[in-house]
């Protein structure tokens, strides 16, 4: 499913609006962090920064395959795309 194809107003209007969308992560591998801390100094970036970029790169890079699981999902229990991927942010879907 293509991002195009999905309807993120219906979406957005049934999601909570003033939701604090910062992420934490458990510890990475010692090497993952030497690796991410030095590379954010060479980039005069934060740590922080860099995840971040990070992050918003691996959800782009996989949401194509994360929105066919949830088109498979909706078709499975005879849902919208919408109302499956509604149900799956808020964590109302069953199997929680």
């Amino acid at each position: 499913m293509k991002a195009k194809d999905i309807n993120w107003e219906a979406i957005a209007s049934r999601l909570p609006q003033n939701v604090r969308t910062s992420v934490t992560t458990g510890d990475l591998p010692s090497r993952s962090f030497w690796i991410l801390k030095a590379a954010a100094n060479c980039a005069n970036d934060s740590i922080r920064a860099k995840s971040k970029s990070l992050m918003n790169a691996q959800v782009k890079q996989c949401e194509e395959s994360w929105f066919d699981d949830i088109a498979f999902y909706a078709q499975q229990r005879g849902l919208s795309f919408e109302d499956a991927f509604v149900q799956l942010a808020l964590g109302e879907a069953s199997g929680e």
